[in-house]
């Protein structure tokens, strides 16, 4: 975005913030012209078209100097008794949360609040034992600064998959199109950074 608006400075670029089903919602009946963010597999709709930019691993976070933090080993059940703040059911990565326990054959834990606010996450993790289940990109200013860490708990098949979302057919102008291979170049960047 920093990019774009530095080549156009006078483009009005809006951005929305909402439930995927929304959005893409808006994508469909063209009040929206990308989506970006977490791709469903497979589409939910075929009239759309999905780009995958790079993979995000997704991982169980918790505030610095959560209890957990110094165990030895953190187990299925000391995942289940915890708080947590997750992301509503159905998107991809409270799939990936639900299918921990589902697969092992251990009923969920109770004692969540649900939020797609990454804001309320954070503050949640910050204050309190809260755990959440996210990809690790989304609060990797947090994790840099010490403030949230990765607990060494390893979640099977645990890759968001992250990318541009647009109705099949749509045309790009030019300056869609600009801002749609600064992102691309940016997602190159970003998986040459991890590599």
């Amino acid at each position: 975005i920093i990019d774009f608006c530095e080549v156009y400075p006078e483009f009005k670029l809006s951005i929305i913030d909402g439930p995927y089903v929304d959005l893409l919602n808006h994508l469909r009946h063209g009040e929206v012209d990308v989506l970006i963010g977490a791709l469903r597999y497979p589409a939910p709709v075929d009239d759309i078209l999905q780009e995958e930019l790079f993979s995000s691993e997704v991982v169980l976070l918790a505030r610095s100097g959560h209890p957990l933090l110094s165990k030895s080993e953190i187990t299925l059940a000391d995942l289940q008794k915890a708080s947590w703040v997750l992301p509503q059911s159905a998107t991809p990565t409270r799939s990936i949360f639900d299918a921990l326990f589902k697969d092992n054959e251990i009923q969920p834990p109770e004692r969540i609040v649900e939020s797609s606010s990454q804001l309320v996450i954070r503050s949640l993790l910050e204050g309190s034992d809260r755990l959440t289940v996210i990809s690790a990109h989304q609060l990797q200013r947090e994790l840099n600064e010490g403030v949230l860490c990765v607990l060494p708990f390893k979640l099977d098949h645990a890759v968001r998959p992250i990318g541009i979302t647009t109705r099949r057919g749509w045309l790009p102008t030019q300056k869609q199109q600009y801002f749609l291979d600064r992102l691309r170049a940016r997602a190159g960047e970003l998986i040459s950074d991890t590599l």
